[in-house]
């Protein structure tokens, strides 16, 4: 029976990164009406935004439009208001989205720490003669930061 290949390192990595993720995902899966109210209040500020350039293109043509008669100042009023309406909807969206992502970040950040910390008073004191207490809480707590910065 023919050995099988071995798996190339990137592969291995590749499927660590997979797992890793997928149980985090798995974790964090009580949040995640959070995290997608969040994205679709990013959607739609994004949108909001993307309307903005083309409103002022109108209000550039009214302009340009009075150059060669009569400026239309109320034309360009509603529009400049208009305007003004679309960038703070998608200021106040942005804001949402930035408040419930930190939301979500904070409270996935405390479930994990407090998840640790549970595991780590199930370690058998015979571990700790081996490896210092504070090297392990320094790596579990460097890791919760890592992780609360990704997300």
């Amino acid at each position: 029976m023919p050995r099988p290949m071995p798996r190339k390192k990137e592969d291995m990595t590749n499927v660590r990164f997979r797992e890793a993720w997928g149980k985090l995902l798995s974790f964090a899966k009580r949040w995640a009406p959070l995290a997608v109210t969040a994205l679709v209040l990013g959607m739609g500020s994004s949108i909001l935004s993307l309307m903005g350039p083309d409103r002022l293109s109108q209000m550039t043509g009214l302009m340009e439009e009075g150059i060669l008669g009569t400026v239309d100042l109320n034309a360009i009023a509603r529009v400049g208001f208009g305007l003004v309406a679309l960038y703070a909807g998608a200021s106040l969206l942005h804001f949402a989205q930035s408040f419930l992502m930190t939301t979500y970040t904070q409270r996935v950040s405390r479930a994990l720490r407090s998840s640790i910390s549970v595991k780590i008073n199930r370690v058998p004191l015979s571990y700790f003669n081996r490896v210092s207490y504070g090297d392990v809480l320094s790596r579990v707590t460097n890791d919760v930061d890592t992780i609360g910065q990704t997300m």
